[in-house]
């Protein structure tokens, strides 16, 4: 079958996909057909698009088209660190600062300097 789309959590809770290098949220379902959109469609005025077949709990790529703008293979992991830290400041009651430095010890190297800086994170 096609590639098999990796799922991404978002900042605001809800699931994106990478796509060769980009991340694209959800736009609309339509029975097992997931339609997405570039998560930079608005700041960048990105068109770039894909549809999935989502079959066994898993998102295959139907269709994707290209985007205006070069893809950052960082931005998945990136993502995933962020998501990371939100979910530990609601499951401890540890201080931000030190949630952060638990999980900014962890990154690594190659996409540390794509993470958000720790003042950043603390909002």
């Amino acid at each position: 079958m096609e590639e098999i789309c990796e799922i991404v959590p978002s900042q605001k809770g809800m699931n994106k996909i990478n796509v060769c290098g980009y991340l694209i949220v959800k736009e609309w379902v339509q029975e097992n057909m997931y339609y997405w959109c570039c998560e930079k469609r608005k700041s960048n005025e990105c068109k770039g698009r894909a549809t999935t077949a989502f079959v066994n709990n898993l998102h295959y790529l139907k269709k994707f088209n290209d985007h205006n703008y070069v893809p950052q293979a960082s931005s998945a992991e990136v993502a995933r660190s962020i998501a990371s830290i939100r979910d530990r400041a609601n499951e401890t009651n540890d201080q931000p600062a030190q949630i952060i430095q638990n999980t900014i010890v962890n990154i690594p190297k190659e996409i540390y300097p794509y993470v958000p800086s720790q003042n950043a994170l603390r909002v």
